[in-house]
């Protein structure tokens, strides 16, 4: 293990030990790794000096001396070791603590005994050696124990005390100079060691400080994530019903006023979504979760589309709007077209937003990288009001626009130039600007990108994809806005739609009846759309669990669109559901998944309303005796009546309770004797209690008791022709 690495194993443990002996254990981790690494050089050290000493003192003392040293080494070191293996799991040092110091100071004191060996010794020469590797000692062991402050001060004593023996050997001048030199000495490198372990114990406060800021950051982020996730989710979700919604009333008869006001709701809810889109964008960016594709494309129909696309805008304002694009530009490359365009609108939009007069241009052009690559530059010039000197320092980033009247005149939130720096910046390229007050702004960015092959003229055009041919569709969704919006855009494509408003309704439909593709929500109550997938996939019946299945969900992030394919979905689709969108999605998996439909099943028998499965009742009538069976019907004719009265009364005093259960009630009543279409309008009366939604429940109580009336005639009238043939055979 690195010793980098040590704070970062010691703050995992954090919620277990305290914060000083965490610093503590860490400070005699360091200590013990210290002395393991010196292990080997030791021994070789005192083999080295022995064998000078010997040259003044008996060979056989300075072997004795050596072994001495070499066991207190080997016991040491079998210590550290000891320790560093219990360090993980260690809650309190102080036994370790003694420990460690004990064998310490075996091996300073061992080592210290070589002053033994100058009593033997008549010359200066060897006193002056044993003094000058004395002293180095203590220099070295200060250096290697400043992490344990009580085993540096008490190493210090047996050097101390041998240099001081060496010098009361010679009463002299000299040697007593030399005394009082080496009490100086220890103290100045007693000062130093205080100093360095106070700076080591600093830097591991700090440093798991950091660690404690980095987990809380990072904690932080998570929780932003999250939120942004259940912003993205809970905005969508009514947006979805809203914008469907206006875009369906767009397509009725309206007078021009009503056009104009609905006009308006929609493109006031399309700038809310723009909005929501940048900010979510701008969080992935920073999280580094956007994700870069490299997919062929060209980049001349990418300008000229852009160009194109904002034509209109700029025409609203009568501007004028060119693109140009050299002819060195290669006719493929590789990168990404989304990015790279989801850029270019940015930059066009804001120069036709901030021009009120002239013209804004588009210029594409390449410089050759080798190796097969080009760099991508791409320039949009125009005749606006410039940028100011003072706000040329912030303008790329997040939130932040020239001045505050900016956002006041022209709109918008600042998000557009940071999101286009940073994905940019993610493609590997830069992005910059000149500009002047009042002398209209060059916005410039370079991508490098690979040169793709060309298609070549006259090759063979892909088949186009076969249309659609009209499906059976089951819809999971516990919105009724919702509901509404998807039932209308299907059917107006001739889909036939079944609804339900939770998972486990939908894994249920799925295993009875006959459908050629779901359309699944992420976010319901009860079973969600992830976990009804999996029971999908699962089901007994192969043909059955291989039906499609698309994601309709208010989750935009492409780690949501990886979770629903893992679960097993085929397709996704954001919210809000553009009906271009939703149908392509639908194209690709219906052909994708071998363009299977379903053959059609057989009709179900009807007694005076498509809605009324008789033969549902009919099942039940084989396994009941016929007073038995009039008792059914009575009883469930009672609870329709009873729950649909319910329903209306609990919607009259905002029950959601009470609304809820009473439209569960009549829900499954409904869908057991065959009455699927009440069972259906019971279904959004139960979706709309749940979340509560009483614009969409009250038009239901008017239909609710009125279908219950119905339903309850048809069980009657089925009743009485099933006894008819019986009566009948009586009289015969």
């Amino acid at each position: 293990m690195a010793e980098t690495d040590l704070p970062v194993i010691l703050h995992r443990r954090s919620p277990d030990v305290p914060r000083d002996r965490l610093v503590e254990i860490g400070m005699l981790e360091v200590f013990a790794r210290n002395h393991l690494m010196d292990a080997w050089l030791t021994p070789v050290v005192c083999l080295l000096v022995g064998g000078i000493l010997s040259n003044w003192a008996p060979w056989p003392l300075c072997a004795a001396w050596f072994t001495l040293c070499a066991a207190c080494v080997a016991a040491g070191h079998a210590v550290n070791r000891r320790f560093l293996a219990a360090a993980p799991g260690l809650l309190d040092p102080a036994p370790w603590r003694r420990r460690l110091l004990l064998a310490r100071v075996a091996v300073i004191g061992s080592w210290s005994a070589m002053a033994l060996l100058a009593w033997p010794a008549a010359e200066d020469s060897g006193r002056y050696f044993m003094m000058l590797v004395l002293t180095s000692t203590m220099a070295l062991r200060i250096a290697s124990s400043a992490a344990f402050p009580r085993a540096m001060q008490v190493q210090l004593v047996p050097p101390l005390l041998a240099l001081l023996a060496l010098c009361a050997m010679r009463p002299e001048p000299l040697f007593a100079g030399l005394a009082a030199a080496a009490v100086l000495y220890t103290g100045y490198l007693l000062r130093i060691g205080n100093q360095t372990g106070a700076r080591i114990r600093q830097m591991f406060h700090l440093q798991l400080e950091l660690l404690d800021a980095k987990e809380a950051a990072d904690a932080a982020n998570r929780a932003k994530s999250s939120y942004l996730a259940t912003l993205s989710h809970e905005i969508r979700t009514p947006m979805t019903g809203m914008l469907g919604l206006t875009r369906l009333m767009l397509e009725t008869q309206l007078s021009p006023r009503q056009r104009e006001y609905v006009r308006t709701m929609h493109d006031s809810g399309e700038a809310l979504l723009s909005i929501l889109n940048d900010v979510l964008d701008l969080s992935k960016v920073e999280a580094g979760r956007m994700d870069i594709e490299q997919v062929d494309f060209d980049p001349r129909r990418l300008v000229e589309g852009v160009a194109g696309l904002m034509q209109g805008r700029a025409a609203e304002k009568g501007l004028a709007i060119e693109a140009s694009v050299a002819d060195a530009v290669p006719a493929r490359l590789t990168g990404d077209p989304l990015r790279l365009r989801q850029v270019l609108v940015n930059l066009v939009g804001n120069a036709i937003k901030f021009t009120e007069r002239g013209k804004v241009r588009i210029t594409a052009g390449v410089e050759a990288r080798g190796d097969g690559r080009v760099t991508l530059g791409i320039v949009v010039s125009d005749t606006g009001i410039g940028i100011p000197e003072e706000a040329k320092c912030r303008l790329f980033d997040a939130f932040a626009q020239a001045d505050a009247g900016i956002s006041r005149r022209y709109g918008g939130t600042g998000l557009g130039l940071a999101i286009s720096h940073r994905l940019v910046g993610a493609m590997g390229g830069e992005i910059g600007f000149r500009s002047e007050a009042g002398q209209g702004s060059d916005f410039w960015f370079t991508v490098p990108l690979a040169v793709a092959e060309a298609v070549p003229e006259g090759a063979p055009a892909a088949p186009p994809a076969p249309d659609v041919p009209s499906l059976s569709i089951l819809v999971a969704e516990d919105v009724p806005a919702n509901q509404m919006v998807l039932e209308a855009f299907l059917r107006s494509r001739g889909h036939r739609v079944a609804l339900v408003e939770d998972g486990a309704a939908a894994v249920a439909a799925v295993a009875e009846g006959r459908f050629d593709l779901v359309l699944m929500d992420m976010q319901m109550a009860g079973m969600d759309g992830l976990s009804a997938a999996r029971r999908i996939r699962a089901l007994a019946d192969a043909e059955r669990a291989r039906v499609p299945i698309i994601a309709t969900t208010a989750n935009a992030l492409s780690s949501d669109a990886a979770r629903c394919r893992a679960a097993g979905m085929d397709g996704f689709v954001p919210k809000p559901i553009l009906p271009e969108r939703l149908f392509e999605e639908i194209q690709s998996v219906w052909v994708g998944g071998g363009m299977r439909v379903w053959e059609p099943g057989p009709a179900p028998r009807a007694d005076g309303s498509d809605g009324f499965d008789a033969g549902v009742l009919d099942g039940i009538a084989g396994a009941m005796a016929p007073p038995d069976l009039e008792e059914f019907v009575r009883l469930s004719q009672e609870a329709i009546l009873a729950a649909a009265d319910r329903f209306a009364r609990a919607v009259a005093s905002r029950d959601a309770a009470a609304a809820r259960h009473a439209a569960h009630t009549l829900r499954g009543t409904a869908a057991n004797v065959g009455l699927h279409r009440l069972a259906e309008r019971a279904g959004r009366a139960q979706a709309a209690a749940r979340a509560e939604q009483w614009d969409a429940a009250e038009p239901l109580v008017g239909t609710l008791p009125a279908g219950a009336q119905e339903a309850a005639a048809l069980l009657q009238s089925w009743l009485e022709r099933r006894a008819a043939p019986a009566a009948g055979t009586a009289v015969a």
